[in-house]
């Protein structure tokens, strides 16, 4: 029987010695790009003195080697692994290159070929310790207050530093304040006259936050509401977690990647819009069918059909999954009945009460014959849907960029299915590779939201069918990619307007006192970003789409950035006489109608 090794000389063989230096060196790497300076330049290392860099190696590595001295578990595997993800959150952190999401593509691939070795040890243990069920929920509230933090913040930094335009906010602060004011979704500023937004887009949804409107009539209050609705999915990601039997650990690591996803915080930051409904309505159409609550499955799928008239196709998705996959076909019929006709209805509305549906995304896919044309088309040439794919108007990897951003920070695990019917929960990804319509392969839009729910779901039960010993690993370098992308797409916006409001104080101020300077009741015409500013009132245009001179007066954006535009586009107000009432340099100008002779 061989004698036990002390912990002190076991701290100090060969292979844990090499990981404490390792650890150390990326310790030191992370604490020299805080010094400053681009690292991406051959000027960088000859700043930094050889000397400091090997006794900062020296002295972390002998810091790291203390508590080996006296602990019986081995924590050098910890120390590579923490030291390594230091150092590549301050590579991303520091990088001011161009293709961002190329570099930290290739950071992802150096930690994954540096933690292979360490997460395939049989006995190696990601998260070494116990989690009572009750400090996963406090973690997961603790996480929906993160996202709802960044992402409110973001977006009413965006309205405070007058970088929210009409289209689509403006819109909707001036249909919210209709909603106040006679319970109809009317708007003068989003089609140039007094028409319903259930015009244009069927969301009987929007009812549900004018509650909290009425109490503050605000848009700042729609700002943190769509903050605060898109982190109530995480309730029902909780309990869909819990139902496949995760452990409290992996739960929180679901929570956490939520909070931190991309394309849930960016794609808010241009402003509420309806599709925030999506997430948590989604999810919670997926807890219900995994808790088999039935009556609530279809509650949640009337609710997925009020967010807006297109919401329907993810109810097809859906209840092709059950129909296919889990054999649920009864119920899965009628829920593509339900979204069917309701989808039908809706259309015949839009087609009564405005101009019809909006389908000219998918142009590309029909042409001037329309959808009707689409189930021709897969019959008899299938190929040419393959060659829309990937395609953009501009040529570039956009599509491809986008799938990256959408599955890395899960780590793949949406389509680690050991089913194949399980990638049927992948296809709403089509509506957005199908179209040239390159916002809805952009997270920083809205269009996102609905697959991201596809996508979480998916992960939970791929991740609940892999082996325990690979669980936690997957979710731990997801939770590296789920941080390092954040850093990337997400933190950047918040630096932006924090820096905008602390640059431009002086300049917001005079934003808003020329807007109190408008009188209350009067009709606007307005400069884009001024819209919102001025939503509160009935009669309300947007310069661009409105240049006839119809109003009690007209505010311009003078701001260096968008003075010429207004200035060319406010012609034909000052031919018809419109005079200048107040100017504040380089920010805004107000001018009045004539007095009727």
């Amino acid at each position: 029987m061989p004698l036990p090794v002390p912990p002190s000389l076991g701290a100090f063989s060969l292979s844990r010695c090499f990981k404490r230096l390792a650890a150390a060196w990326f310790a030191v790497n992370a604490a020299a790009l805080t010094a400053g300076g681009p690292f991406n330049t051959t000027e960088y290392a000859a700043a930094l003195p050889s000397w400091l860099w090997v006794a900062g190696t020296a002295g972390v590595f002998l810091l790291l080697s203390l508590p080996a001295l006296r602990s019986r578990h081995p924590l050098d595997d910890y120390y590579l692994l923490g030291g390594s993800l230091l150092y590549g959150v301050g590579l991303v952190g520091s990088y001011t290159g161009a293709a961002s999401y190329g570099f930290v593509g290739v950071v992802l691939l150096a930690l994954a070929l540096l933690w292979y070795p360490l997460l395939k040890q049989p006995d190696f243990h990601p998260f070494p310790f116990s989690m009572p069920r009750k400090a996963a929920l406090i973690g997961t509230a603790v996480c929906g207050v993160l996202l709802a933090a960044v992402t409110g913040t973001v977006t009413c930094l965006r309205y405070a530093n007058y970088q929210s335009p009409n289209y689509d906010f403006g819109l909707f602060c001036q249909m919210f304040h209709y909603l106040k004011e006679t319970l109809l979704p009317l708007t003068t500023s989003e089609r140039n006259q007094l028409l319903s937004h259930f015009a244009v887009h069927l969301s009987p949804i929007w009812y549900v936050l004018l509650p909290a409107y009425c109490l503050f009539p605000s848009p700042y209050t729609l700002q943190i509401a769509q903050a605060v609705v898109l982190a109530l999915g995480l309730i029902p990601l909780y309990l869909i977690c819990r139902k496949r039997g995760l452990s409290p650990k992996a739960t929180l690591a679901f929570s956490g990647l939520y909070a931190l996803y991309p394309a849930l915080s960016t794609g808010a930051f241009f402003d509420i819009h309806e599709n925030c409904f999506l997430p948590p309505l989604l999810l919670t159409l997926f807890a219900c069918y995994e808790y088999g609550k039935y009556k609530g499955l279809f509650l949640a799928a009337a609710g997925v059909l009020l967010v807006k008239e297109d919401a329907a196709v993810y109810l097809l998705f859906f209840a092709l999954f059950l129909f296919f996959s889990e054999k649920e076909r009864r119920r899965a019929l009628w829920l593509a009945g339900m979204g069917i006709g309701y989808f039908l209805l809706a259309i015949l509305w839009l087609q009564w009460q405005g101009e019809g549906a909006m389908f000219g995304r998918y142009d590309n896919l029909t042409g001037t014959e329309g959808l009707l044309s689409l189930p021709d088309t897969l019959l008899r040439n299938p190929g040419f849907f393959l060659t829309q794919l990937f395609h953009t108007d501009s040529g570039d990897g956009g599509k491809l960029l986008y799938l990256f951003q959408l599955l890395v920070p899960l780590a793949g695990l949406p389509v680690l299915a050991r089913r194949p019917g399980r990638l049927l929960l992948l296809a709403p990804l089509l509506l957005n590779l199908l179209t040239q319509y390159r916002y809805q392969y952009d997270i920083g839009f809205q269009y996102s939201f609905g697959i991201a729910a596809f996508l979480f779901y998916a992960a939970v039960l791929n991740t609940s069918e892999l082996p325990p010993r690979w669980r936690p690993r997957l979710l731990l370098y997801a939770g590296a990619a789920c941080l390092l992308l954040f850093q990337t797409a997400v933190l950047p916006f918040l630096n932006n307007q924090v820096a905008l409001v602390r640059e431009n104080a002086a300049l917001n101020a005079q934003l808003d006192e020329a807007m109190d300077a408008v009188p209350e009741g009067a009709s606007v015409t307005a400069s884009t970003m001024f819209v919102p500013h001025l939503s509160q009132r009935d009669v309300l245009y947007e310069l661009t789409y409105h240049p006839t001179p119809d109003t009690d007066y007209l505010v311009l954006d003078l701001r260096p950035a968008y003075q010429s535009e207004s200035m060319a586009e406010a012609a034909p107000f000052l031919e018809a006489g419109y005079e200048v009432v107040a100017c504040w340099e380089d920010a805004a100008a107000i001018l009045r109608a004539p007095a009727e002779g």
